[in-house]
């Protein structure tokens, strides 16, 4: 490994001081609450991802606060998505564009949090249920 290629290596969340560690974290945390990604987030806060999900599993109270976090992200993806339809021109290119993102939020939307997002299906019964049955006939039994 070049030290070109070395320098460009996300910083570990070992390799800072425990504050600076802890400021890294809580931005990274920061980040995901109002882009609702992961990804993006550890990629523009510069920190590795290995690092930071071995700081979840090793803390309880980072678990609790990242869950927080996600699901605030959730929101601004739902936030999101009437930002892009209201925002949409009407070109037919820009129209299926914004089909697209609206409907990959959607989806995730209804796979990561299905009880406030995905499909309801109502498969109540109401109303009765009438069994005619005659004692000669012996075939149902």
């Amino acid at each position: 490994m070049t030290s070109d290629a070395k320098s460009e290596q996300p910083p570990s969340l070992r390799d800072v001081a425990a504050e600076d560690r802890n400021a890294l974290f809580d931005r990274v945390l920061d980040d995901i609450a109002i882009h609702g990604s992961v990804r993006q987030a550890l990629r523009e806060n510069r920190c590795g991802k290995d690092t930071f999900y071995l700081r979840l599993r090793a803390d309880i109270d980072a678990q609790e606060r990242y869950a927080r976090a996600k699901l605030q992200g959730m929101e601004a993806i739902a936030d999101e998505i009437m930002e892009i339809a209201d925002e949409c021109e009407t070109s037919s290119d820009a129209v299926s564009k914004a089909r697209v993102q609206i409907d990959s939020r959607k989806w995730l939307l209804s796979k990561l949090l299905p009880k406030r997002y995905g499909d309801k299906l109502d498969v109540a019964h109401s109303g009765e249920v009438t069994v005619n049955f005659t004692p000669g006939d012996a075939s149902v039994l």
